[in-house]
This record gives C-alpha cells, sequence and structure tokens, in this order.
C-alpha cells in the first residue's frame, strides 16, 4: 500500500491515456463489479482504439473524465462525465464509471476526485448540475456523495441485473449554479 505522503495529480484524460483507463475499469470490474454497468467481458473486449475514441468523443460533446495519477504517472482512479445531446438536456453531466484502486484507498482519493469533477463541471460551459446513480447496496458510495453535496432524488428499481439477481439504484443530483 502507498504512503499517505504520495503525491497524486489529477487532471482531465486525453484519447492518450486509453490503455491505462481499460486496465483500470477492468480492475474495478473484477474488484467491484457493480461500479460499472458494463460487465467484464465487455469491457475486456473493448480495443485500445475503441477506448481512446470513447474518450475523444466524451471530450468533443462536452464531457471529460478526471484521473487520479500517481507520481509515478499511473492512472489509478477514474471520475466520468457525459453531456447528453439533445438540447434541452444539455445543461446536466452525469457523471459514471467513479473508482479508485484498491491499492490506493483509505486516503481520501474518491473524496478528492469527485470534488475535483464537481469543479471542473462548475467550470465546464452549460453545466448547470450532475446526476449520479448508485446500487442502493453501496452504502459507502452514497454516504460519499451525499457528503459532497448531492441529495437523492429518487430510486430505480431493478437498475442492474447481474447474476445474483436486480439490483435498484439512488438516482442523485447536485445543483452547479
Amino acid at each position: 500500500m502507498p504512503s499517505n505522503r504520495e503525491n497524486y495529480a489529477f487532471r482531465a484524460l486525453t484519447p492518450d491515456d486509453a490503455s491505462q483507463y481499460r486496465e483500470l475499469r477492468i480492475e474495478a470490474l473484477r474488484t467491484d463489479a457493480d461500479v460499472l454497468a458494463a460487465t467484464l467481458e465487455e469491457v475486456e473486449a473493448e480495443s485500445e482504439a475503441v477506448i481512446r475514441e470513447d474518450i475523444a468523443r466524451r471530450i468533443e460533446s462536452g464531457g471529460f473524465s478526471i484521473g487520479v495519477f500517481t507520481g509515478q504517472s499511473d492512472l489509478v482512479g477514474l471520475a466520468n462525465v457525459a453531456r447528453p445531446t439533445l438540447k434541452r438536456r444539455r445543461h446536466i453531466g452525469i457523471i459514471w464509471g467513479v473508482f479508485v484502486s484498491v491499492a490506493h484507498r483509505e486516503q481520501g482519493l474518491a473524496r478528492k476526485l469527485l470534488l475535483e469533477t464537481i469543479s471542473e463541471a462548475r467550470n465546464t460551459n452549460g453545466l448547470r448540475q450532475l446526476h449520479i446513480e448508485v446500487v442502493t447496496t453501496n452504502k459507502p458510495a452514497f454516504e460519499l456523495y451525499q457528503q459532497v453535496g448531492f441529495e437523492r432524488y429518487g430510486t430505480q428499481p431493478r437498475a442492474v441485473q447481474s447474476e445474483d439477481g436486480f439490483h435498484d439504484e439512488y438516482l442523485l443530483a447536485l445543483i452547479l449554479r
């Protein structure tokens, strides 16, 4: 486990980060299967080229991904923000795929990552609010989202299907301005 003195940097991802992005998503699904809607098999089947295109499209559509990097430039944390394409919904940013590598937990990185993501969203032209969903059994994530200002506005029943059945998700929003 890294020491608490490890220096971390937060920055927006670019298509050049595709390889590390892919590897971190695979780790996320191996350690916390409910963090992504995709399955491990789906993510493993994605080529680096497809991921490069996905990151580029997200940027082109006004969204972004924030990464947490170690001093050695290893990607160890991730949060994505997607923007709807419909003009009347462009004011909403949808956060998804929030994850911090197991080896770098217990240092407050998830909180810092969310605060950095919120800050970037506040500086993104036209974004007025953020939405996030979390499986109702993921109490640590739900509590963290509330601590950084998200408010629950509903529950989506049977939002995610897994091998052990269906899981509900809490729907949360944060008004930026």
